[in-house]
């Protein structure tokens, strides 16, 4: 009976192999550079841009790496993409940040505007970049992080013309090696239907282009939700603005757009209902990034128990979004109070909204919680006892400490390690005041390691007067130093009621040598079993190990499954938060392809209900 089985198990891999090669793995050449960790892109950089006490924008950079790092620092002009200013740092040590005020810089224009890049030659960086215009109660602050990597396709979950007041303009910078032509898909909502208009750009390589609905005359007044596509890989940052001439209390925020990487569940550190004494709140604005339409589920987490779950009535459809206002939700159903979110139902970008009458902040969810998180800018009391000072929110999704390192930006020293217990789903608030051995009016740099599993991070950033108030995602550790995260056997975790079985060498060399030109590129090694289930074959799994720039490069993760879900007969489902794309009729043969961790897997077999057991388990069993 096994030897029957082998032998059909080996058919399938074969008809499957066919079925395969007419998607084949995507070489994103034109992501190479976007991809690298050693380059970071910062869309929107300005001094005194609009007069004296107009947009300017300090830049912090700090190494995440394991060796010191030079970094070169390029401007270029908003208007025609020439290179205004360039400068270098020197020696910048691991952990540790750099910060740069272009209202400090001589080199630089007043009224000024910049797409910058940051360019490391021996570590790799991040960056946070803080927009400040305005004095006094007219103070306005926004906060983005810089990007890495650029995408095909970048979800905005707000865009607003004259919603109420608000106003969302947004920055698209070209991470690629050609001029990019970007459509700009926006969906604005109208009473019950939905308005969609689209708008076109072409960027240059490392420019920006900047969209003001004010100026985009087809597009309607209101709230909705964009979808940006490119042929070359793009970042986006969007800013929101209340603001206008008049307006008693100017707010606005700012978030970088939003790459889905194929999970399931999204991540959110905070969100509040009338907390602080200040009636702060958030509205949570879901879109459906994904290419199905999907069902919203919401669960708000507290004390180690989820409080309230809220779910749409129908799913979304792609490029589509919804929002949950906390402020308006009965208290008899969610207390006043702080808490965790935690989203699941399909590949969703996810803004929150916080706001006072004063005040703004806006970041995005995690969709890739990570074992290590990195914080360029933290601060106690920074320019006095009103000054700004950046409390620290993680999030556990599914660890159970969070262990701190904080290091003084003056001269890198190790002030502060700290652990933390976490629950899994609640969140933690570290506010910088109360750690002891911290110095008031200082600058931070931190690392954050979890152990038991995974965290995602959001830092905010508050001083006294007007709306001096941002916030930040926490930054996901780039790579792995364990080398089992790249050994494909490793994913073949024995499961209850499952057997493997030992596959014909020759097939698995055949099967391998059609891969020859990605070894040492995108794929590190693989590993195929059979799978039986009871005496009986469930199929063929297949495991690829990706390279370290492909397995985090989250614009490859999307167009590899999008890519496979276009196909005639695939069906795109979700199994445990991961999305699994099956292709083939059911009762044929069929394989279905999923991303977990740094694998890419596949299962070819014949019964995709068999199928969807199994990978329920082997993801279980991964996770």
């Amino acid at each position: 009976m096994e030897g029957h089985s082998t032998k059909s198990l080996l058919r399938v891999i074969s008809l499957a192999l066919a079925l395969s090669l007419a998607v084949p793995l995507i070489t994103p050449a034109a992501h190479a550079q976007a991809a690298s960790p050693t380059t970071v892109y910062l869309p929107n950089v300005t001094k005194m841009l609009g007069g004296p006490d107009g947009w300017q924008t300090p830049f912090i950079v700090q190494n995440v790496g394991a060796a010191p790092t030079d970094l070169t620092v390029s401007f270029y002009s908003f208007a025609d993409g020439s290179l205004v200013a360039q400068r270098h740092v020197t020696g910048l040590m691991p952990g540790t940040s750099y910060a740069d005020v272009p209202n400090n810089d001589a080199d630089l224009p007043a009224g000024g505007q910049f797409s910058v890049v940051v360019q490391s030659s021996a570590a790799p960086i991040v960056s946070v970049v803080n927009e400040h215009q305005g004095t006094g109660n007219r103070a306005e602050a926004l906060s983005y992080v810089g990007l890495s990597s650029g995408a095909l396709k970048v979800s905005l979950p707000y865009v607003a013309k004259n919603d109420n007041g608000w106003l969302t303009t947004f920055v698209i910078q070209n991470l690629g090696t050609a001029p990019a032509n970007a459509k700009i898909a926006v969906a604005t909502d109208i009473g019950d239907t939905t308005a969609s208009v689209t708008i076109d750009r072409v960027i240059q390589p490392g420019r920006s282009a900047f969209v003001d609905p004010r100026s985009e005359q087809l597009l309607p007044a209101g709230s909705g939700a964009a979808t940006i596509t490119a042929d070359q890989p793009i970042a986006v940052v969007a800013n929101v603005h209340n603001d206008a001439a008049g307006t008693p209390f100017p707010r606005a925020y700012s978030y970088n757009g939003v790459v889905a990487t194929g999970s399931s569940t999204t991540y959110l550190p905070y969100a509040a209902k009338n907390a602080d004494g200040q009636f702060r709140s958030t509205k949570l604005w879901v879109q459906n990034a994904g290419a199905a339409p999907a069902g919203i589920q919401i669960e708000l987490r507290k004390g180690g128990k989820v409080v309230d779950t809220f779910s749409s009535t129908n799913p979304l459809r792609p490029g589509q979004h919804n929002f949950l206002d906390l402020g308006k939700v009965p208290t008899s159903s969610v207390p006043d109070g702080e808490y965790g979110v935690v989203i699941t139902g399909g590949q969703f970008a996810v803004l929150a909204q916080t706001t006072t009458q004063t005040t703004a902040t806006g970041y995005t969810g995690a969709m890739a919680p990570a074992t290590k998180l990195y914080l360029p800018n933290v601060t106690r009391t920074l320019g006095g006892p009103a000054g700004w000072t950046t409390p620290i929110v993680l999030q556990s999704a599914g660890a159970t400490i969070a262990t701190l390192r904080w290091y003084r930006f003056s001269d890198g020293g190790l002030v502060k390690s700290q652990s933390l217990p976490l629950v899994t789903g609640d969140s933690v608030k570290i506010d910088p005041r109360s750690v002891d051995g911290l110095a008031d009016g200082t600058q931070y740099s931190v690392v954050v390691e979890a152990t038991g599993g995974t965290i995602a991070g959001v830092v905010f950033e508050y001083a006294d007067g007007g709306d001096n108030a941002m916030a930040y995602e926490a930054f996901p550790a780039l790579t792995t130093d364990d080398p089992k995260a790249y050994d494909p056997k490793q994913y073949f975790k024995s499961l209850n009621g499952y057997t493997y079985v030992t596959l014909d060498a020759d097939a698995i060399r055949a099967y391998r040598d059609d891969f020859n030109d990605l070894w040492g590129k995108q794929l590190v090694d693989l590993d195929a079993r059979g799978v039986m289930q009871g005496g009986n074959p469930v199929g063929a799994l297949v495991v690829f190990a990706l390279s370290p720039d492909y397995s985090h490069n989250a614009s490859f993760r999307q167009d590899l499954l999008a890519s496979y879900g276009a196909m005639k007969t695939a069906k795109t489902t979700t199994n445990l938060g991961q999305t699994v794309v099956f292709v083939g009729a059911p009762g044929g043969p069929t394989f279905a392809i999923w991303l977990q961790g740094n694998y890419l897997v596949l299962l070819f077999g014949r019964d995709q209900q068999t199928m969807g057991a199994f990978i329920a388990a082997i993801v279980a069993a991964n996770q």
